[in-house]
């Protein structure tokens, strides 16, 4: 089995056999970090071309390419955030006001639900990162604990007591009377 230096520089000669191993040894890497930050799944696989895309262009200028798998992390975790703030959704102020079923609601319970939503959002960038992530993972992308445990490189068995932790650090951001909600 090639190591990545030596791939990497096949790949930087032109090597497609290189490049395709080194595309194979690291994809679930690069889309499970992107997974990681939020990504759903057709986002995660954006990404994935965006990162292979970036590596494919800057192969010559690759110095130290033992750090590749760090490097791949970084660019799929960062580009999945760009991609997320650029995709995130706006409330329209309609869309508060109607069920799922088209059935009307009463203009103070959307209300209601639209500012416990941002309370949550504003508390969840008040925890750590690992902690969002976490509970991203869990809540959001409805990632099931092997898929956290791979994505987030952490024993399945350290998943629910982290998660207990990290609920309850999201707790002390969030006003009591939500609590009960």
């Amino acid at each position: 089995m090639r190591s990545d230096e030596e791939l990497v520089r096949g790949a930087g000669r032109g090597d497609s056999t290189a490049w395709d191993e080194l595309v194979e040894r690291h994809a679930h890497l690069v889309f499970a970090n992107a997974r990681a930050v939020g990504a759903d799944v057709a986002l995660a696989q954006d990404v994935s071309q965006l990162v292979w895309m970036r590596l494919l262009n800057r192969l010559d200028t690759i110095r130290d390419p033992g750090k590749l798998r760090g490097w791949l992390a970084i660019v799929a975790r960062n580009a999945t955030r760009d991609e997320l703030r650029r995709r995130r959704p706006t409330t329209r102020v309609d869309d508060l006001f109607t069920l799922e079923d088209d059935r009307a609601v009463d203009p103070a319970e959307a209300a209601g639900r639209a500012d416990d939503a941002t309370v949550v959002q504003r508390a969840l960038t008040q925890i750590s990162d690992r902690c969002r992530e976490l509970l991203t993972l869990l809540f959001s992308a409805a990632m099931n604990y092997d898929e956290v445990s791979a994505a987030m490189d952490m024993p399945i068995g350290s998943i629910g007591p982290t998660r207990r932790r990290c609920l309850d650090s999201l707790s002390r951001h969030i006003p009591e009377d939500l609590h009960e909600t």
